[in-house]
């Protein structure tokens, strides 16, 4: 495969110097990659749209479902970005008179990277809040700030604006084109991005994890009211699974490190996997599968999303609950 169509099937590594992309030839491979792709990413994007109205129109939300509501949004805007790419992809391919245009690229480039990097920051933001609720319940009941999930959610959307700016617009373009050693300001790139990925996000996210995974293994009570922690657990580890290897390809790009094709276009597909997957978590955990009634729907979504924490609960929900009247005399 040339290139430029690797180029232009991943959005994340596009080669900023073709302003078009002419006589693109594909193998059979890449079609059908292309092709289970553009499947899966249909699929999760008319399941996070689902998600996403229902939380926004019919559900009441809570704690936890405001950080799915904006994830819904993000795996949306890859899933929707991964698609218009694939789709302009084939065009140039069958109709090879036409020009793929290098605004569109980067546009489609910037926004895949944004949709990933918020998915990323939210599991982890996800993953620990509710890890610290089974640490210090008392303090998740009675003293965690009361909009700290729409506090955090807009964080981290600033955050990934800023982590995504400094991945593309931070080196000129030279730096992303010239052959051999990375240059200082990709070098640069590249740490900054192992840190965050790796030193600070993705620990988060698997230790919050294994611990929830340890408490709901041990606490029989949690394991029989342990929905919101099965999803929480699940969508992390499809997320660690399925997605973060193309953070891996990503900063092989930047120190300019040779890996195979297919390798490349299978992270991308994986990844589409991983954000079209969340949704389905969602439905299986919620324990129905009534597709048929808007009311049955609703009903699951309910049920997956019920937050615990904030009702009376038997055994270690009920001691939290029990010292809310204490509450004052901790401030």
């Amino acid at each position: 495969m040339a290139d430029s169509c690797l180029n232009d099937t991943e959005p994340e590594w596009v080669n900023k110097t073709d302003t078009n992309i002419q006589n693109c030839t594909l193998s059979t491979t890449d079609l059908t990659v292309g092709v289970v792709s553009l499947v899966i990413s249909f699929i999760g994007l008319l399941g996070n749209g689902t998600v996403f109205c229902f939380l926004t129109f019919w559900i009441k939300r809570n704690r936890f479902t405001i950080y799915i509501l904006n994830l819904s949004v993000a795996d949306f805007m890859f899933l929707l970005c991964s698609v218009t790419g694939v789709l302009s992809l084939f065009v140039v391919h069958y109709e090879p008179s036409l020009q793929y245009d290098y605004a569109l690229s980067l546009t489609l480039e910037v926004f895949f990277s944004f949709g990933y990097n918020m998915s990323l920051s939210l599991l982890t933001a996800i993953s620990v809040e509710r890890c610290l609720s089974v640490i210090f319940p008392i303090w998740y009941q009675c003293r965690r700030p009361k909009h700290l999930s729409l506090i955090n959610c807009g964080l981290l959307w600033a955050l990934s604006v800023v982590v995504t700016s400094v991945e593309f617009f931070s080196c000129n373009e030279e730096d992303h084109v010239h052959e051999g050693p990375s240059s200082p300001c990709e070098h640069a790139v590249f740490i900054f991005m192992c840190l965050l990925n790796f030193l600070i996000f993705t620990p988060l996210m698997v230790v919050s994890g294994l611990t929830l995974l340890i408490r709901v293994q041990r606490d029989s009570l949690m394991r029989q009211s342990s929905k919101l922690y099965l999803i929480v657990i699940a969508t992390v580890v499809i997320f660690l699974v399925f997605a973060l290897p193309m953070r891996v390809m990503t900063l092989l790009h930047y120190e300019h490190l040779e890996y195979s094709d297919n390798l490349a276009l299978l992270t991308v597909l994986f990844s589409a996997i991983s954000s079209s997957l969340n949704p389905f978590v969602y439905f299986f955990v919620g324990g129905q599968w009534k597709w048929n009634k808007r009311g049955s729907m609703q009903t699951v979504l309910q049920a997956a999303f019920k937050d615990e924490s904030d009702s009376t609960q038997t055994g270690t929900d009920s001691v939290v609950s029990t010292t809310t009247s204490e509450c004052p005399k901790l401030k």
